[in-house]
Parts: structure tokens; sequence; C-alpha cells
């Protein structure tokens, strides 16, 4: 494809680096990908335009894929172009087998002016962690003395055993850890805000809270949670919940139930609005949601290693329509 250019006068020129955000930036690829995988005809094409020149950011956002673009029409490799924009959405047997394809999209993109690109599917900043995962991807990492840790979507750890006691320092996302004991060391998860000494337990590490800080959930036994800036440990019981800072632990609650590392969503009586958003992070892409629809109740279970499952269950429970426009692109309306 030859992406359509916006007004060669525009003001942006020569801005095209600045960031947009996460949302404008799936609305831009879900247009390339529209005027790509079909023939574009006028209405197409007026459509197109309309959303170019409603907001400067759009075209911003377009003019930053179109360097994508032009570097990838430079080096023929439309295959790994089309592999990145559509990885998150396929099947695992059909990621892998377009796993070469992937890493050379990657690994092009990070020396584009769009480098922001490939962290949609990869949380670049971390990609030499020595655990990652992707987005949407859930995934069981055992360690050597049987210590088992779930990785939700886009989190990354490393894990140091060279001294006295085996270190697990989660660099971003959120993690599930069920203690092993086939080693006599301590274990000890550590974060920028602090760390956490488990007793023999199950518990969940968030550095995703809406407050800043790191949240501790405890499922199960107990953890020894220790501020970055302070000597002192604080135990958390079963069934509570901290946000540890670097200078103090505050109590957050009653504890999640941790859910979401066997792969599903449960919620009761939870705004629409907050269950779209927690779908958003497991799949590459825009949910858009109609105007109106935020604050609807809903309950159930939902699949987060299937989202358009999720998505199609969500609409059949509230009685609403899903249009899809494409893989990168659904929404939510009522129905009619």
């Amino acid at each position: 494809m030859t992406m359509l250019a916006p007004d060669a006068s525009s003001p942006l020129r020569g801005q095209q680096q600045a960031p947009v955000s996460r949302a404008v930036l799936q609305e831009a690829i879900a247009w390339m990908l529209r005027l790509d995988n079909a023939p574009a005809g006028d209405a197409d094409r007026a459509a197109w335009r309309e959303w170019l020149d409603r907001d400067p950011d759009h075209a911003r956002a377009w003019e930053q894929l179109g360097a994508i673009d032009a570097r990838f029409d430079d080096l023929a490799d439309k295959q790994a172009r089309q592999a990145l924009l559509h990885t998150a959405g396929l099947p695992l047997k059909r990621r892998r087998a377009r796993r070469a394809a992937v890493s050379t999209a990657l690994g092009l993109v990070l020396l584009a002016s769009g480098a922001w690109l490939a962290n949609q599917v990869l949380p670049v900043r971390h990609v030499m962690a020595d655990y990652v995962s992707r987005t949407g991807e859930l995934r069981n990492v055992t360690l050597a003395d049987g210590t088992q840790v779930a990785l939700d979507s886009r989190t990354a750890f490393d894990i140091d055993e060279s001294g006295g006691q085996r270190v697990l320092h989660l660099r971003a996302g959120r993690i599930q850890v069920r203690t092993g004991h086939g080693d006599s060391r301590a274990l000890v998860v550590t974060t920028d805000d602090g760390s956490l000494r488990p007793q023999g337990t199950v518990f969940s590490v968030d550095l995703r809270a809406p407050e800043e800080g790191t949240m501790l959930s405890v499922q199960q036994s107990s953890v020894l949670a220790r501020p970055r800036l302070r000597g002192s440990e604080q135990a958390v019981l079963t069934g509570r919940r901290v946000i540890v800072h670097p200078d103090r632990v505050d109590q957050a609650g009653a504890s999640e139930p941790g859910d979401w590392a066997t792969g599903m969503l449960v919620v009761e009586n939870a705004r629409l609005g907050d269950v779209v958003d927690i779908l958003g992070r497991y799949r590459l892409g825009h949910i858009a949601l109609a105007e109106g629809l935020a604050d609807q109740r809903v309950s159930g279970s939902f699949s987060l290693r299937d989202t358009d499952l999720a998505l199609a269950t969500l609409a059949r429970t509230l009685d609403l329509t899903l249009s899809r426009h494409t893989s990168m692109w659904v929404g939510l309306e009522r129905r009619g």
C-alpha cells in the first residue's frame, strides 16, 4: 500500500516525533489496515480524510505510520510489516509460525521514527528482561525451585540467584507467585518501591495500580512488605491488599481473587467501561464503547485469553451490537 499523505503544507511537518495517545495510534492503524486490505472507494477515502482533519493528533499519527511504511517499502519487507500489525490477534499456532517475521518487523520499527508502534506489541523498554509477556499473552513460568510465576499481559521481570537469596525483580506489569520449596534460600520479590518476602504463600504483585506504588495482594499465607526507604517489615495476611510506596505501606482493603492468572476475568455488578478497559489490556487495537454505555452494570466470567470471545459474550449478555471494522477496531453499541 502507498500511504495517503496529509497536506504537505501542514504545520505538523517536522513535529511527527511528538508522541500521540494509544487510542489515536490504534485509530490510525485501523485506517491503515482498512485502506490496505481492500480497494478503498471514494466513500472510504472521504471518511479517512474527515478523520484525518478532525484532530492534529490524527495527522501526526498518520505521518508517523507513513514513516514506518516508507521504511518497509525501502526494505521490501511487506510480510514483516503486516505481521507486526496483525500478530496480537492471531491464534497461538499462527503467531509461532510468523515469529521470524515479527522479530524482523520489531527490529525494523525500532530503527524507525515510530518505535512506539512495536511497543504496542511488546514492552520494548523491557525487552531484554529475563522473562517477558507480550500484549494479550498470559505466560506461566516455573523456576528451578518449583516456584510458579504467572505473568499478566505486558509483564517483565528478572531473576538474580547470585547471592544468598533469590531475587525476582518486577520491572513492569503484574505477576502471581506460588512459592516452591526446592531451594533453602529465601525468595524475595522486589520493585522500585520496596521488597516483598513471602512466608510460603500465593500472592500477586501489580505495578499497574491506579495509585502510584506497588500493589500487593495476598491470596494465601502471608508476605512481609518492606518499603525501600524504611528498614522495618510489615506482615500482610491472607485476604488483604496493600500499596507499597518507597517510604510507607498503605492499606488497600480486601485481596483480589487472582482469577486473571487462570485466564478469566470474573466481575460482579461492575461498570461496563471498567470491564472494557481491562479487556483492552489484552488485545492490540481499540475497543470503542458507544456513548452512555460506560456506566451500565455487568456480572459474569469473561475470557482474557480470547478477548474476541469475551466481547461477543458481553454483547450477548447486555443485548448490544458488536461491530468489527478490522482486527484492530471493534465497537459495542446499543442494538438498533
